[in-house]
C-alpha cells in the first residue's frame, strides 16, 4: 500500500516561495493497492494528481474512488479542474457523507454553475458514480475502509483504510472535545461536561489505535487556538498525545495554517517533537506534497 500526498494546507492554497517545501495545494491524498486507486479529498491537490493520471495512463482507462470527508470549499475545489474527469472512457465513484443539507452530486455540481465557474458538472464526459455513506464499514478492491464522524462543524468524516500491509487513518478536520470543553467551559459544575468530552475523545483514540499511519489536522499552536475554539480544527499538542494514546507509528501533521511557512512548519515539527518522551515510539513529521509512504513500513534503522 502505498500512500502520496497531493495537497496539505487547510482553508485556501497558498503557492510561493514560502511554501515550496511543504507545499500551498488544498487537501487530497492517494492510496494505492495492487490495481485499486483510492483519492481522499479534492482541494487543488487534486489538479495536480489528475495531469500525472492523465500522463501516466498511456491512453489506458482511469479508474478510481473518491473518498470527500466534507463539502467545505477546500475540499472540493480542486474538483473542477481534474482533467480525467472530463474524459469518456475513464470512471470514478465518488463517496460523501450522507445527511447533508445538499448531497455530494448537487455540492459538486453546485460550485460549477454560473456564475461560480464557466463549465458545468454535465461537462464531465467520465462516468460518476455517486454514493452517500455514514458510520459504516465498506470494501473497495482489497481495501477494508471504516468510517466515523468528525467533531468538525456540518457533517465530517475519519476514515481508517487498511489493507494486508497495514492501516492509515484520515482525519481532516477534526477538533478534540476535551481541549474545546477546558477552553469554553469553567467551574466544578461543567466537571460533566468535561468527562463526556474526555470519553468522546477516547472513542477516536479507539478508531485508530494501531495504526501504521495517521494523518490528522493539526493547524495550530495553543496560542492560536485561544481564538479558535469551536472553528472544528486541532491543538497541535492535542494531535500528537491523541496519536501516542493509540499506538501509531507514524504521524503525519496535516491541513497546515495557510500563514504557516516552511519555516513556521520547521518549528512546528521541532515543537511535536519535543513533546515525546526518549521512550515513545512515534515518528512525527508534517505532511509535505509529493512524499510517498510504502505500507508495510520498513523495520529497519
Amino acid at each position: 500500500m502505498i500512500v502520496t500526498f497531493w495537497g496539505v494546507r487547510g482553508s485556501i492554497p497558498v503557492p510561493g516561495k514560502s511554501t515550496i517545501r511543504y507545499g500551498g495545494n488544498t487537501p487530497c491524498v492517494t492510496v494505492e493497492q495492487d490495481d485499486t486507486l483510492v483519492i481522499i479529498d479534492c482541494g487543488t491537490g487534486l489538479r495536480v494528481l489528475g495531469q500525472k493520471l492523465s500522463a501516466e495512463s498511456d491512453d489506458d482507462p482511469i479508474d478510481a474512488h473518491i473518498l470527500i470527508s466534507h463539502t467545505h470549499w477546500d475540499h472540493i475545489q480542486g474538483f473542477p479542474f481534474f482533467t480525467p474527469a472530463f474524459v469518456p472512457k475513464n470512471s470514478f465513484t465518488i463517496y460523501g457523507a450522507k445527511g447533508v443539507n445538499r448531497q455530494i452530486e448537487d455540492t459538486l455540481a453546485g460550485q460549477m454553475e454560473s456564475p461560480y465557474f464557466p463549465v458545468a458538472l454535465e461537462a464531465m464526459a467520465a462516468t460518476l458514480n455517486f454514493e452517500a455513506i455514514e458510520e459504516q464499514t465498506f470494501t473497495i478492491g482489497s481495501l477494508e475502509i471504516e468510517t466515523c464522524n468528525l467533531n468538525h462543524p456540518g457533517n465530517a468524516l475519519g476514515f481508517r483504510v487498511s489493507s494486508v500491509n497495514g492501516s492509515i487513518v484520515y482525519f481532516s478536520d477534526h477538533e478534540p472535545f476535551y481541549r474545546l470543553a477546558t477552553t469554553s467551559l469553567s467551574g466544578d459544575d461543567d466537571q460533566d461536561k468535561i468527562d463526556i468530552a474526555k470519553y468522546r475523545d477516547k472513542g477516536y483514540e479507539d478508531f485508530i489505535k494501531g495504526a501504521d499511519l495517521l494523518i490528522e489536522d493539526s493547524p495550530y499552536t495553543k496560542e492560536e487556538y485561544t481564538s479558535r475554539a469551536g472553528w472544528g480544527h486541532a491543538c497541535i499538542d492535542d494531535v500528537v498525545e491523541i496519536a501516542l494514546a493509540g499506538g501509531v507509528t507514524k504521524l503525519a501533521l496535516f491541513h497546515h495554517e495557510p500563514t504557516h511557512d516552511d519555516s513556521k512548519m520547521d518549528e512546528i515539527v521541532a515543537y511535536s517533537r519535543n513533546l515525546l518522551q526518549p521512550n515513545d515510539k512515534l515518528d512525527v513529521f508534517a505532511a509535505q506534497e509529493g512524499t510517498r509512504i510504502k505500507l508495510p513500513l520498513s523495520t529497519s534503522p
